[in-house]
C-alpha cells in the first residue's frame, strides 16, 4: 500500500508516492506548465528510472492529475495507492 502525496504549485504538479508509512519516496513526479504559452514539461523517476518528456494537451491542474495517474497507472503504481494528500 502507498500514500500518494501532491503539491500544487503556480505553475506545477509535484508528486510523490510513498511506502504505507511515509517513511520512504519511491515516487517522484513533476508537471511543469504555462497556461498562457500551453509550454509544458513533465519528470517522473521510480526508483532509480527517470522519464521526462513534453506532455500534450495539459492545460491546467485537471489535465496534470489526469497525466499523473495515467502514467502512476502505467507503472502498476494506481491499485497500490490508500490515501491521497496535498501539501498547503
Amino acid at each position: 500500500m502507498s500514500i500518494l502525496v501532491l503539491n500544487a504549485g503556480s505553475s506545477s504538479l509535484k508528486f510523490g508516492l510513498f511506502d504505507d508509512q511515509a517513511e520512504q519516496e519511491f515516487v517522484k513526479g513533476k508537471v511543469s506548465f504555462v497556461s498562457s504559452s500551453r509550454s509544458v514539461s513533465t519528470s517522473m523517476f521510480i526508483k532509480g528510472m527517470a522519464t521526462t518528456g513534453v506532455g500534450e494537451g495539459i492545460e491546467d491542474y485537471a489535465d496534470a492529475v489526469t497525466w499523473t495517474l495515467k502514467q502512476l497507472s502505467t507503472q502498476g503504481l494506481l491499485d497500490s495507492i490508500q490515501s491521497v494528500g496535498h501539501r498547503i
